[in-house]
């Protein structure tokens, strides 16, 4: 009788060191590009962030019936910050609770015909006079390039209008056709996001 011995079927050392470099190299070239993704994920994201304020304090105009509007200011109360605050007094005592500096020159109503103040929230339901203070992500923030304005005002009849705003952070928001549009910046690597809302309230996110 003739014993066989069972052939070795394994890798040998050379095969196992070329696979793990071949490995290496695919893992080295894919990375970069999944960490711009999540870049692109992270400044998307951001501008979502912002879009969803826009829209907020617009509904809460409406809501309110507000007749001076509600004011959302950005890089504001801070840098990387944005937050809107309502422009009416107290509907029972006709009065503010705190003085908010008016619109300047640019402004698209008078802010010498009255003062403008905080209004303190009327019923358990009601938003408060300040809007949530929202940051921007770390390293994101909002471009200056070209811009005239640093505030939105919306009115109780849901149209937008920038504004310049006494206190507020920078010019920020610029005019392309019959469109306000925001810019935020990811300036490390490159990446912006246009934030288009219209005279209307519609708001878009654009992505490239």
């Amino acid at each position: 009788m003739t014993l066989r011995k069972n052939a070795s079927t394994g890798f040998s050392l050379v095969e196992l060191l070329t696979v793990m470099a071949v490995g290496a190299i695919l893992a080295a070239t894919a990375i970069p590009y999944g960490l711009n993704y999540i870049r692109h994920y992270q400044v998307t994201a951001a501008g979502q962030a912002v879009a969803s304020v826009m829209q907020l304090s617009r509904a809460q105009a409406v809501k309110r019936n507000s007749r001076n509007g509600l004011i959302l200011n950005f890089d504001y109360p801070a840098e990387g910050q944005f937050q809107f605050t309502a422009l009416d007094a107290d509907p029972e005592t006709l009065a503010y609770n705190a003085v908010y500096p008016g619109p300047g020159p640019n402004a698209v109503f008078d802010p010498n015909d009255r003062d403008y103040g905080i209004a303190p929230a009327v019923g358990d339901n009601d938003v408060p006079p300040h809007g949530i203070i929202a940051n921007l992500p770390p390293e994101i923030g909002f471009d200056p390039t070209g811009g005239e304005w640093n505030a939105l005002l919306f009115r109780s009849n849901g149209s937008v209008e920038a504004v310049n705003a006494e206190g507020a952070g920078d010019a920020l928001i610029r005019q392309d056709g019959l469109d306000w549009v925001l810019t935020i910046t990811y300036p490390r690597f490159g990446f912006v996001r246009d934030i288009r809302i219209s005279r209307n309230g519609r708001v878009e996110v654009e992505v490239p």
